[in-house]
């Protein structure tokens, strides 16, 4: 859009700075994180960083508010 508002001759800051906006959200939306399991590993990989959790290591499990179970488990 960047090169159709500078085609057009319509290209200004406060445009360009939207349509690098819009831009930045889809990529996001169409990136999301990924998740693997591999033996005693849990990993998340997102845009900007890579996440990892040793299971064998953990001592502790908390049911977090934003979760919800899967149908047929109460």
């Amino acid at each position: 859009m960047l090169l159709v508002d500078l085609a057009n001759g319509t290209r200004t800051p406060p445009r360009m700075l939207c349509w690098t906006a819009v831009a930045l959200v889809l990529l996001a939306a169409l990136c999301p994180p990924r998740l693997t399991a591999a033996g005693h590993l849990l990993t998340s990989r997102g845009l900007l960083r890579t996440r990892r959790v040793r299971t064998d290591l953990l001592v502790l499990v908390r049911h977090s508010d934003g979760t919800a179970p899967r149908p047929g488990e109460d």
